[in-house]
């Protein structure tokens, strides 16, 4: 990525010596591994991961020609295009199957790379070890973090996040010594991050602020001591970004058609004076968990507008700080660079497109609270050494809130280790939490506890009566237990509010099938393969019920695509071989 530049005699005074620094990075990576190294044992989440791995077609396939063109044409399946993403999953199922540990190791590699990433960077650029090292380990052992790497879903997050770590080196690199081959290093980085993750959009901003300091390339920028980074013009500056901010606009122009203008659930979607308001409280919020990282949670109910005088609080405070640190710009550099960098990078994540599902999500700060952890470190670094306060006890300090950091991370890891466990810990820590209640009777109605099942699906719907999901799961449930006339209104009335999505479809057909209604069975299993055209049920149960009316042809053509899908698919291999002896 990098190259050490050339250090003089007085850096050489400052760094601490070739061994301690080994030590020190070994211990973070340790650190790192012994808070994540549960992830070995936990199983795929009914909360996403089906949808992303356990239960996609192509991924499941694994790694080849047909799923590659696939990932990269896609946008209809997760409403944004992120290709590498796919391909990473597909390549984690080519080298260990369906073992969901292995994914999450995958994913605690990547969030290691990125640690180190970034800790290059910062140490190549301002050539600052501890700070560096500091920042690296609260953004490695950070509690919000915990949802970006134990949730195999999220795998789009930690690895935007690593080529968004991998690009700031290889700019730095660029910075000290500029040339065609290493701009095209970043450049590829931030195209390898948007193919990972759209929200990695703020890239091209975020080298500006680099450009400001520590980097000190712009002419604009304060002063430095020496200048290892030659000054360039603005101009020149802007245009070194242009070809970024033209992929960042294409991906945020697909991004917003596939997703439909920002909200993924269009019947879902919040005015912009609830939006916003929700917006700066967010941006509070997110601060105050860093500091108090407690009571964390897969899923956070969205909790509509704040009043107009909480409002106004969050907007003086935003704006008091903003104006204290560009008040100080030109002494303090860094309370502004990381200032901007968190308020920036948050934006494409800060909810004011969005629907009414959730309010935040702490997977959102995985990059912005970087800015904050170099600002916050950088400043007690330099107090403390104006003050001449004792290093050891600035170390001691830093130690304390690292143990703390990575207790409370490991503790938050054991949460995400089955559905049951996560949602069971989402309502004991929020209120009115109908996801969690969804969440935790499709794992109970899954595991035949069908009691539990219905009672934790009625409160989803109690809190939110237009619910979808449980109304699918509920309908399903009453089916199973004949109260076909319930089952069949909640199934149809989820088919209304989600047409696209092909459970309650399903689940018509397989009512109508059971009771002879071969017609309406075939018409709701068409209309279920339509909203996936991955579902291999869909199309199996598809096939049986074409070949009960005599749609031989057709049948076959069923069976084949399931086989297509599934090359183990008994059931479809049996109906064939049937197909084929009865033509005999």
């Amino acid at each position: 990525m990098a190259i050490a530049a050339p250090e003089t005699a007085r850096e050489n005074e400052r760094l601490p010596p070739v061994a301690l620094r080994a030590v020190a990075l070994s211990l973070l990576g340790l650190s790192v591994v012994l808070v994540y190294a549960q992830v070995v044992d936990h199983s795929f989440l009914s909360f996403d991961d089906d949808f992303y791995v356990a239960e996609n077609a192509y991924v499941r396939s694994g790694l080849h020609s047909g799923s590659i063109v696939w990932a990269l044409v896609d946008v209809r399946m997760a409403h944004y295009w992120h290709p590498l993403t796919w391909m990473s999953h597909m390549l984690d199922v080519e080298m260990f199957g369906l073992a969901p540990g292995r994914h999450l190791v995958v994913n605690v590699v990547l969030h290691l790379v990125s640690t180190y990433a970034l800790w290059a960077a910062l140490f190549l650029a301002t050539r600052r070890f501890w700070e560096s090292l500091t920042v690296a380990a609260l953004f490695a052992l950070q509690p919000q973090a915990v949802e970006a790497v134990a949730w195999i879903a999220e795998r789009k997050g930690v690895l935007s996040t690593t080529f968004w770590c991998l690009g700031l080196g290889a700019y730095v690199h660029y910075a000290r010594r500029p040339s065609a081959a290493r701009y095209l290093g970043v450049f590829v980085a931030f195209v390898c991050a948007s193919m990972s993750k759209p929200t990695v959009v703020t890239f091209p901003a975020a080298l500006l602020l680099l450009d400001y300091w520590p980097l000190r390339r712009a002419r604009f920028a304060p002063p430095a001591e020496s200048a290892p980074f030659p000054l360039v013009s603005t101009g020149r500056l802007l245009g070194e970004k242009l070809p970024f901010l033209i992929v960042a606009l294409l991906v945020a122009a697909v991004t917003l058609w596939a997703s439909g203008g920002g909200t993924t659930f269009v019947e879902e979607s919040l005015p912009l004076r609830v939006t916003v308001p929700n917006a700066l409280r967010s941006y509070v919020s997110y601060l105050g968990r860093s500091v108090a990282p407690l009571g964390l949670a897969a899923f956070y109910p969205h909790p509509g507008a704040p009043s107009g005088w909480a409002t106004l609080g969050y907007a003086s405070s935003l704006a008091l700080v903003s104006g204290l640190v560009l008040a100080q710009a030109r002494s303090r550099p860094h309370l502004l660079v990381g200032w901007l960098w968190y308020l920036g990078t948050l934006l494409p994540m800060i909810q004011i497109l969005q629907n009414a599902r959730h309010g935040m999500a702490d997977r959102y700060v995985y990059i912005p609270l970087i800015g904050i952890f170099v600002a916050v470190v950088w400043e007690i670094a330099d107090r403390a050494r104006r003050a001449r306060i004792r290093p050891a006890l600035v170390s001691a300090a830093t130690v304390v809130v690292l143990v703390f950091y990575a207790g409370v991370s490991w503790v938050q890891v054991s949460y995400w280790r089955d559905t049951e466990t996560l949602f069971r810990r989402a309502l004991e820590v929020t209120e009115e939490n109908y996801i969690a209640h969804a969440s935790l009777g499709a794992v109970l109605l899954e595991t035949g506890r069908l009691t539990a099942a219905e009672d934790h699906l009625r409160e989803a719907l109690r809190i939110r009566p237009s619910e979808p999901n449980s109304m699918t799961n509920l309908g399903l449930l009453l089916a199973g237990r004949g109260r076909t006339r319930e089952a069949i209104a909640l199934l149809r009335e989820s088919a209304r509010l989600r047409p696209q999505r092909e459970a309650p479809w399903f689940g018509l057909g397989m009512i109508y099938e059971d009771q002879g209604r071969l017609a309406a069975a075939a018409y709701h299993y068409r209309r279920a393969v339509r909203a996936n055209r991955l579902g291999v049920e869909a199309h199996f149960r598809l096939g049986i019920v074409l070949e009960r009316r005599g749609a031989i042809e057709e049948a076959r053509r069923r069976h084949r695509r399931v086989l297509a899908l599934d090359p183990g698919h008994v059931g479809a291999r049996a109906a064939l071989d049937r197909l084929a002896g009865e033509t005999q």
